[in-house]
């Protein structure tokens, strides 16, 4: 199978979830990224702010707002290929930016620098066994990765009905450290040459 039709058929199986359960899940998803240690001893967390059938990212990220983390959030320009970053300061002062996600309302904006951080929270539509992803097809996240002067971790996610057996890898594709569903933590089966 190729992305697109990965893409394609994973959609459509979150999409399928009914909202109750999206919201079960996502707290489940949130207790477990909450026991991770990286998370736990992060200053600075590049997060992201959910849309259309994601997992929701709120009730954690106002949870690691309120422990006193740092948090970041991608803002993107149409025909712009580089992903920057924004200070989360409420959830009250978002407005809906380009693709139809959330942002920080432009009077409240202050940029991030991303050699501060310290994990990364990556979206994805689908993810395999070896840590890699596919996401919505832009390639913004594996091109932010890949420009970090630093390493940091890297925690895919998403529901355990995004988990496939396994996905194209290109030359610029950027594994995860680690993924998170509702039904725990998967580290990714890389061999020791990767």
């Amino acid at each position: 199978m190729n992305k697109k039709s990965i893409r394609n058929e994973i959609i459509a199986r979150r999409d399928a979830l009914s909202l109750q359960e999206r919201k079960e899940k996502s707290e489940k998803i949130k207790e477990y990224v909450l026991a991770q240690k990286p998370v736990q001893q992060a200053d600075v967390i590049f997060g992201f702010l959910n849309f259309g059938s994601e997992v929701s990212t709120k009730p954690l990220l106002e949870k690691l707002l309120h422990d006193g983390k740092t948090i970041y959030v991608p803002y993107t320009e149409k025909g712009n290929p580089e992903m920057k970053l924004l200070k989360l300061h409420s959830y009250d002062d978002l407005e809906l930016g380009n693709y139809g996600i959330l942002t920080p309302k432009e009077e409240n904006r202050v940029w991030g620098e991303k050699e501060k951080i310290d994990v990364i929270f990556v979206p994805g539509v689908a993810f395999s066994p070896d840590g890699y992803r596919i996401g919505y097809g832009a390639g913004y996240y594996d091109r932010f990765i890949q420009s970090l002067p630093q390493k940091p971790y890297k925690l895919g996610i998403g529901y355990s009905l995004q988990r496939v057996s396994s996905i194209p890898i290109e030359d610029h594709d950027q594994p995860i450290d680690a993924l998170i569903t509702e039904d725990g933590v998967y580290i990714p089966e890389r061999s020791s040459s990767i």
